[in-house]
């Protein structure tokens, strides 16, 4: 939760800090076959327009693959469905 400092009113954080329309840049860290593929899929069905920029990395060793990408979003709430959808999917390591 953010408290805003002048009211100490209390909004979830992507409420508070982002003003909507947005574009929003994510980073998905994960492994397999179809990872990459997915997450982009994910992302284009849960935002509004879909993925307007992406970057795909591996690891030196081929193991876990990073996808930084960029979608517009509506709202807060367009955010934390995001996020929701990406950690239903076991593959995933990390995001941010």
């Amino acid at each position: 939760m953010y408290t805003d400092p002048s009211t100490g009113a209390q909004s979830r954080v992507f409420d508070a800090l982002v003003s909507y329309p947005s574009e929003f840049t994510l980073k998905i860290i994960g492994s397999g076959e179809t990872f990459v593929k997915d997450m982009l899929a994910l992302l284009n069905e849960h935002s509004n327009g879909g993925v307007t920029e992406s970057k795909v990395r591996r690891t030196a060793n081929g193991k876990w693959e990073s996808i930084t990408a960029t979608v517009m979003v509506d709202s807060g709430d367009m955010v934390y469905l995001l996020y929701e959808k990406i950690d239903e999917d076991p593959r995933v390591k990390f995001k941010f």
